[in-house]
């Protein structure tokens, strides 16, 4: 399948509106500005792409860690893994991508159940990877003598 940015259309159009561009006055201007935004445009999408895999790859090392086998993932449905993913990618925050895998790893092996589920992954989408830190922090405090 070919890429948007390769297709004949999306070329045609790019050269249609450059030529368009050189025709107004200080169209010389202006059509650097267009190529200036293509390019900009073009890398951007190239960072998103490989900050998306980046985060995936993350979020995979992080279930593993978890110790989920085969034997195990009875717990974490199709459903769940869909919305722990989505919420991977879909997050602000690269930091976060290990704690979704943490927890669809937890999911798997049975530590969270029922309606548990679905408030930890609607919370981890909620909070900030500060917020975590200061629940970890605090979780920690409550059970240790410091």
């Amino acid at each position: 399948m070919t890429k948007d940015a390769e297709h004949p259309l999306t070329e045609l159009i790019s050269i249609a509106t450059k030529a368009g561009i050189g025709l107004l006055p200080g169209g010389g201007l202006l059509t650097a500005g267009y190529e200036g935004l293509k390019l900009l445009s073009n890398q951007a999408a190239a960072q998103m792409e490989r900050r998306s895999e980046k985060r995936y790859q993350e979020f995979i090392q992080s279930v593993f860690a978890g110790g989920v086998t085969p034997e195990v993932t009875e717990h974490l449905t199709a459903d769940d893994y869909t919305a722990l993913l989505s919420g991977c990618m879909a997050d602000m925050e690269n930091e976060k991508a290990r704690y979704y895998g943490r927890l669809a790893a937890a999911i798997g092996r049975g530590e969270v159940h029922g309606k548990s589920r679905r408030f930890l992954i609607i919370t981890l989408s909620q909070v900030s990877d500060e917020q975590l830190q200061m629940l970890r922090r605090s979780y920690i405090a409550t059970r240790f003598d410091l």
